[in-house]
């Protein structure tokens, strides 16, 4: 998604992938994610805004080893302050128009339209049965019925997060029913490729 997420979420979001790996030198972050030490460290404390997760020690950037925060909520916590993704949970809401949605996001309404070209060609190529689509001015998601759905639980989920303890993923177990109630569906032919895709969407 980071064609379409804001820069500084790409950002802070590489930092957590990067650093759940090794930790690294102020240096080496700089040179991954292609910033200055003035906005790594910006980046940094932003993210401890949310959850002191990230020291500094000796010039080398590391998780805090005895935090009980999971990593994956922060990350939850970023992904939710996209605009982009905002405009999906909006439409989840109903079928708003351009002009809501953009002061809805704070933005115009070229950059709406421009976020839902961003998001079919991002369905586009992990094929996706569904887009977006504007009939008269407002949004609306179209596609697969049950494919759609599945979506948006998935987005209705990650918006809806609020605890800051440490989150039990069970990925595994969900994927399992995840593709059981889609391959079971008798109005939607996918193959595991798609439902995986589908199912990976975040």
């Amino acid at each position: 998604m980071d064609v379409i997420l804001e820069k500084h979420l790409v950002r802070k979001l590489t930092l957590l992938t990067l650093l759940q790996q090794q930790d690294l030198s102020l240096t080496a972050v700089m040179q991954r994610i292609v910033c200055c030490k003035f906005i790594l460290l910006q980046d940094i404390s932003e993210i401890n805004e949310l959850s002191q997760i990230i020291e500094i020690n000796n010039n080398n950037v590391q998780l805090v080893k005895t935090h009980q925060v999971d990593v994956e909520y922060i990350r939850q916590c970023l992904i939710k302050q996209s605009s982009a993704i905002m405009l999906l949970a909006t439409v989840l809401e109903g079928e708003p128009s351009v002009k809501s949605v953009a002061e809805c996001c704070y933005t115009s309404e070229s950059w709406v339209r421009s976020i839902i070209r961003k998001w079919n060609a991002y369905f586009h190529r992990r094929k996706l049965p569904f887009r977006l689509i504007l009939s008269h001015s407002q949004i609306k998601m179209m596609g697969v019925e049950r494919a759609v759905r599945q979506f948006y639980q998935k987005l209705l989920k990650l918006v809806a997060i609020t605890d800051i303890s440490t989150q039990k993923l069970e990925q595994e177990s969900l994927y399992s029913e995840f593709f059981r109630n889609v391959s079971s569906s008798s109005d939607i032919q996918l193959g595991e490729g798609e439902v995986a895709s589908a199912y990976f969407f975040f």
